[in-house]
C-alpha cells in the first residue's frame, strides 16, 4: 500500500509557534502543549519503524524456502498485509490529528484576540483529538494480536517441520543400521528471525499505544499556568498529610468518648 505523505513537523508550524509565544507571554505553562507535540512526534517515529518491520517481514517470507509450498505462507502473508493496512491507517489518523492540532492552535489564537487571556484558561477545549487517539489505540491493539498469532503460527510450523525432518533422518539411519536420533532440533534461524520481526512490530505498536495514552492524559494539562500545575502536583502529598492528622484526631476523639463499663463491685466502691 502506498504511503501517504506526512504533514510537516508540528513544532515548525507557524500557528503552533505563535500559540507557544502567547502562552509564554501570559504566564501560561507550555509544558502541556510541548508534551502533546512530543507524543505525536514519537508516534510518528514508531509508525516509521513499524513500516520498516513490515518491509522486513515481506522480504523474509519471500526468502524462507521452507514455507514456499506450505499453507502457512498464505496465512502469514495475509497477516502481514493486514498489519501493513493497519499501520497505514494509523499514519493517516496521525496526519489528521496533526492537522487538527494546527487548526486548534489557530482557533485558540483567534479566540485570544477576541476575548483575551481567558481563552487560554481552557486550552484543551480547542483540541478535539481524543477520539482520534483512542482510534489509534484500538488499531494498535488489533495489530499486536495479529503479531502474537503470527509468532504462534511460525513456532508451531517450525516445530512440526523439524519433527518431520527428524523422522525422515531416523528412517534413513535405521535403513543403514544406525541408532535413531532422539534430540529435538530447535527453531531454525529463518523462523527465529521472522518471529523476532513480528515481536519487534508488536513492540512498535505497543509504544504507539503508550504515546496515544499519554497524549490523552496530557490534554488535561493544556492551558494551565505553571503555578496551577505545581499546586496540583503537590495536592496528593498535601491530602495525604491532612488525612494523617484527621486519622489521629479521630483516634483521640474515640478514646475520649469511650463508655466505661463498670462492674457491680466497682459501682459500689464509687458510691461508697
Amino acid at each position: 500500500m502506498p504511503r501517504k505523505k506526512a504533514v510537516k513537523s508540528l513544532a515548525d508550524s507557524p500557528p503552533v509557534q505563535e500559540l507557544m509565544g502567547m502562552l509564554k507571554e501570559n504566564n501560561k505553562d507550555t509544558a502541556g502543549l510541548t508534551a502533546l507535540l512530543s507524543y505525536v512526534k514519537q508516534m510518528e517515529d514508531f509508525v516509521k519503524s513499524a513500516e520498516g518491520r513490515i518491509t522486513d517481514m515481506q522480504s523474509q517470507l519471500t526468502d524462507m524456502k521452507e514455507i514456499q509450498k506450505h499453507p502457512i505462507k498464505t496465512a502469514l502473508t495475509n497477516t502481514t498485509e493486514s498489519l501493513d493496512a493497519g499501520v497505514a491507517g494509523i499514519r493517516e489518523q496521525l496526519n489528521r490529528i496533526k492537522e487538527s492540532i494546527v487548526e486548534a492552535c489557530k482557533n485558540a489564537i483567534d479566540s485570544f484576540k477576541k476575548v483575551g487571556i481567558t481563552a487560554l484558561d481552557k486550552l484543551a477545549s480547542f483540541f478535539n483529538i481524543k477520539q482520534g487517539l483512542e482510534a489509534i489505540q484500538k488499531s494498535t491493539e488489533s495489530g499486536m494480536n495479529r503479531c502474537d498469532k503470527a509468532v504462534a503460527r511460525v513456532e508451531t510450523f517450525s516445530k512440526e517441520y523439524h519433527a518431520t525432518g527428524k523422522h525422515l533422518k531416523n528412517l534413513l539411519r535405521m535403513i543403514v543400521g544406525k541408532d535413531p536420533i532422539d534430540t529435538e532440533k530447535g527453531m531454525g534461524k529463518p523462523a527465529k528471525h521472522l518471529c523476532a520481526t513480528y515481536k519487534a512490530e508488536k513492540n512498535c505498536l505497543g509504544r504507539i499505544s503508550d504515546m496515544a495514552e499519554k497524549a490523552i492524559v496530557g490534554l488535561n494539562e493544556l492551558g494551565k499556568n505553571a503555578n496551577e500545575i505545581r499546586q496540583e502536583r503537590k495536592k496528593p502529598a498535601i491530602d495525604e498529610h491532612i488525612a494523617s492528622f484527621e486519622k489521629k484526631a479521630e483516634k483521640i476523639n474515640a478514646e475520649k468518648s469511650k463508655v466505661v463499663d463498670f462492674k457491680p463491685k466497682q459501682q459500689e466502691e464509687l458510691l461508697a
